[in-house]
């Protein structure tokens, strides 16, 4: 007695059957549909000769409009008991987000409005006139011009100092080897220079941050 082929069921055709049995199309593309909904591993059904019962079915797939229960053209079984490690995990739907019921701005009209505040806010870190903006660059190249030269001039007479500085120290230290100056008068000229030497760092430092 013919059975049907799904898993875990046990129906049987015949008189005291309270199932319909189905047998697998004949199409060859719905036939490999139906085998895949079966989800049986090494299975092979033949077309026109395997049956399947009607359990494995949903009503809307049927036509009973007949004195013979029929299904109807493209449905494929989707009804099975299968053990968890064969279902397929349902995918959650997110849900809806709610509708507010006020009015939404146009998304192009809203950009253009966000880009025109944007500009209108920072408007003062451009200048609208180029010739404005390179008047300005050019203003401050040029303060950093004359900036560069002015460290150079100082640099030069730093230089100038201590090696004027070293010149004296030297002498000094001569003068004192030979026993011309006292430990005293020695000491004193050495404070002078170091005095003299730091007056004019301090008076360079100064002209080189007057305003010009």
């Amino acid at each position: 007695m013919p059975q049907c082929v799904a898993y875990d069921c046990s129906n049987k055709s015949g008189r005291s059957s309270t199932c319909t049995f189905h047998r697998f199309p004949k199409d060859e593309k719905m036939c490999r549909e139906w085998v895949r909904a079966l989800r049986r591993k090494n299975f092979t059904a033949t077309p026109g000769v395997t049956l399947l019962c009607s359990d494995h079915f949903l009503e809307a797939d049927f036509d009973r409009s007949g004195q013979t229960t029929r299904l109807k053209q493209g449905v494929i079984p989707s009804v099975f008991k299968f053990p968890l490690w064969l279902q397929k995990k349902l995918k959650v739907r997110k849900a809806d987000k709610p509708i507010s019921s006020e009015p939404q701005p146009d998304s192009k009209a809203a950009a253009v409005s966000a880009t025109r505040l944007s500009a209108a806010d920072h408007n003062y870190c451009l200048d609208p006139d180029p010739r404005k903006v390179k008047r300005k660059l050019d203003s401050a190249q040029d303060t950093i011009r004359s900036l560069q030269r002015k460290m150079k001039v100082s640099h030069q007479k730093t230089r100038r100092l201590r090696k004027r500085v070293e010149s004296l120290t030297s002498i000094l230290k001569d003068l004192k080897s030979n026993g011309k100056v006292s430990d005293d008068s020695a000491q004193i000229l050495a404070s002078t220079f170091l005095e003299s030497f730091t007056l004019s760092l301090i008076e360079e430092s100064t002209d080189d941050q007057l305003p010009t």
